[in-house]
């Protein structure tokens, strides 16, 4: 029998509270308390393995749930300052009438984009500038358009020449301009609606 079986048949009995055989007892008593040792060694590292990752895993959460809150809070504050800016700041504008038919793109949910077909953009609607290029991703229209939520829709708006609107920088987003429409448009005035991602 080898040295390897005599220790594992060793640590059954140990463990199982078997009685120890004659023919492993014989071997001697340093067969026995090396197993014990090397058992007592993994335990012991896996127990101290254990405690810590048990300590420091909760630690770390607790650690990062504060600054995700905070970070989450401070974007919030800012979001709403600048959306109370954009409001003053509109109400200080001036309107003009629109020198020429414009088509511009509303970033918005799809419920809203929905009641919009049916029923028109209501007065002070935020509308691009206009919609050149491609339509944007729902994360970059969030981030560029300063929007407080992610779009899942974008609605194609045909703002005649003539309609009275505001026209301004984004606020709280990238370099984009913006439309604001002080007359409601008419239903007519969409002319199309597509999911974005």
């Amino acid at each position: 029998m080898g040295c390897s079986r005599v220790a594992a048949a060793l640590l059954a009995c140990l463990f199982l509270g078997l009685p120890v055989q004659p023919a492993e007892a014989s071997l001697g008593r340093a067969v026995v308390r090396g197993a014990e040792r090397s058992v007592v060694r993994s335990l012991e590292r896996s127990g101290i393995r254990s405690a810590q990752r048990s300590v420091a895993r909760p630690a770390a959460r607790a650690a990062v749930r504060p600054a995700g809150r905070a970070s989450r809070t401070n974007a919030t504050r800012r979001l709403d300052r600048a959306f109370a800016y954009d409001r003053k700041r509109d109400a200080a504008l001036a309107a003009r009438p629109l020198a020429k038919s414009r088509l511009t793109r509303r970033y918005t949910s799809v419920t809203e984009a929905r009641w919009l077909q049916r029923h028109g953009v209501p007065a002070g609607k935020h509308l691009t500038a206009n919609a050149r290029g491609r339509t944007m991703g729902a994360a970059r229209a969030q981030r560029e358009l300063g929007l407080r939520r992610r779009p899942t829709a974008v609605v194609n708006v045909r703002v005649p020449g003539g309609t009275n609107a505001k026209t301004a920088r984004v606020v709280g987003g990238g370099r984009h301009g913006e439309l604001k429409p002080i007359r409601r448009l008419p239903p007519g005035s969409v002319e199309g609606v597509k999911r974005v991602r």
